[in-house]
């Protein structure tokens, strides 16, 4: 199925709204039942505001800075244009683990964005390590030609689990 929309509709799908953008990622990184009342009025507002004729700019009421949730931005410890960690798996292949964004911090856990090439593709995800330097989550994907989302999981199969390991035994322990 195909949707034709407008420029303007386009301008507004593709609108930068900062506060908005970082809601969602703070929805993508620990859910929807974590957001603050503040937060949750401001997607409020703004849902309603995408309802309206739009003829006036999204102008969000501001009652708190919504990046506070964050710690703090930590420092990369490496050099963003080579490859940070690198390892050759049991089948042969080899995996590349690289980044060019500062972890986020959060009060429970650090969240370290990473773009991994393995099997001559770029995979895109992260990995969130608890303050105890457990590994809390993980997850990497990508979107197919026909923009499926495969996952770097289900791809490598039982590889996934060497992955697995290598990134909690090996990787973290370095972040």
């Amino acid at each position: 199925m195909k949707i034709i929309i407008s420029e303007r509709q386009y301008k507004l799908l593709t609108e930068n709204i900062p506060e908005i953008d970082s809601i969602i990622d703070k929805i993508s990184s620990v859910g929807f039942n974590n957001l603050n009342n503040d937060e949750k009025e401001l997607l409020k507002n703004y849902s309603e505001w995408l309802k309206t004729d739009k003829k006036t700019p999204f102008e969000p009421k501001k009652t708190k800075d919504f990046s506070s949730d964050l710690m703090s931005d930590v420092s990369p410890s490496i050099n963003t244009s080579n490859v940070e960690f690198e390892k050759t798996l049991s089948d042969g292949s080899s995996i590349q683990l690289y980044s060019s964004v500062k972890p986020r911090q959060y009060k429970d856990f650090t969240e370290y964005m990473y773009d991994v090439e393995w099997g001559d593709q770029e995979w895109s995800g992260y990995i969130s390590v608890d303050n105890y330097g457990d590994l809390k989550d993980i997850d990497f994907g990508m979107l197919s030609d026909d923009d499926d989302y495969l996952s770097l999981k289900e791809e490598m199969g039982p590889l996934y689990d060497e992955f697995e390991k290598w990134i909690e035994f090996e990787v973290i322990p370095e972040l």
